[in-house]
């Protein structure tokens, strides 16, 4: 399984809530890191600040990905802003569909 599968799986699991994860190299291979969404509203994101630093610990975040519930994967114009501030690519997936986007910053 690579890491699009598993974010896939994890983004069908908890929908319509947004899923969210990292992308991390860890030890030469890409995996998905997930992790958890703190946002207290279902359409909209907040990794936990301690999944990040795990993540970071382990290897080395070169993505964010999280999904859009039911939702079209085209990024918002908030997902463009954030993502040029995290300086990393972005990942985006529609839960029910399957359907993926990204952004770079």
């Amino acid at each position: 399984m690579n890491w699009r599968d598993s974010a896939l799986n994890h983004a069908k699991a908890i929908a319509p809530k947004e899923s969210c994860g990292l992308v991390v190299n860890y030890d030469g291979v890409e995996v998905y890191w997930e992790c958890r969404n703190i946002a207290e509203i279902d359409d909209c994101f907040v990794i936990h600040p301690a999944d990040w630093a795990e993540a970071e610990d382990t290897g080395v975040i070169i993505a964010v990905i999280h999904s859009h519930g039911s939702n079209s994967p085209e990024p918002s114009d908030m997902d463009i802003k954030s993502c040029k501030r995290s300086k990393l690519p972005w990942y985006i997936l529609s839960a029910d569909k399957g359907e993926w986007r990204s952004c770079f910053p």
